[in-house]
């Protein structure tokens, strides 16, 4: 959002160039951001009871084919919410198409800002926006430690094992002079980390939003 803006381009109509998303990647100090998206995740998962909560990932909900069944589930969801209004299921599917799948729609304005980046249609290169050895292996600590807290979530484990099969299978960046002290994984990265098992998923390393809707919450997780 933040490059659309300066750029002054609808939200998620481009990608930003991979020049710029490294650049954020080192002025929001990753070590700062990864503790930020754990916190977030603990919080809502310690302060809400299961069934005051619904989680979905981000990559689930923008999906042709799981898309519209997670988007229903959420309707569902808020319905139960004193004060919430919801829309008819019928209507669900119609309106994830046009929230979600919107980019034909805005084909021509992006045109008329002329080519400052790559569209977002098509799949992305995720291999471009690289992550060092350290990196990696710190997001990856931090999600076996979640999954260990969480053994028993039978929605959030799933997620997050996904989200550890992504990170198993990136490459780290290349790094010219890297320390040999960081050829290794921390020594709180359980064993199996370390192995750097083949997962069945491909996908970007996931971020988190959160949407507190009265009683019930949903946690986005994406």
């Amino acid at each position: 959002f933040k490059w659309e803006r300066e750029n002054g381009l609808p939200n998620h109509s481009r990608r930003a160039p991979v020049e710029e998303w490294l650049k954020w990647r080192t002025d929001n100090a990753f070590d700062k951001q990864l503790l930020y998206w754990e916190e977030f995740v603990v919080f809502w998962m310690d302060k809400l009871e299961s069934d005051k909560r619904l989680i979905l990932a981000y990559e689930d909900l923008v999906d042709p084919v799981t898309g519209p069944e997670d988007a229903l589930r959420l309707r569902d969801f808020l319905d139960e919410v004193d004060g919430v209004e919801s829309i008819e299921r019928s209507a669900v599917a119609c309106l994830w198409q046009k929230l979600v799948n919107y980019k034909e729609d805005k084909t021509a304005e992006i045109a008329a800002n002329g080519d400052v980046g790559g569209r977002r249609e098509g799949p992305e290169d995720s291999s471009s926006k690289t992550y060092t050895r350290r990196q990696l292996n710190q997001f990856m600590a931090v999600i076996e430690k979640m999954m260990r807290t969480y053994a028993s979530d039978e929605t959030l484990v799933p997620i997050l094992q996904r989200y550890l099969n992504n990170l198993r299978n990136t490459q780290p960046e290349i790094e010219m002079m890297e320390p040999d002290s960081e050829a290794q994984a921390p020594p709180d990265v359980p064993p199996d980390v370390q192995t750097g098992e083949t997962g069945d998923n491909e996908g970007t390393v996931p971020s988190i939003q959160q949407m507190e809707m009265g009683t019930p919450d949903t946690v986005d997780i994406s």
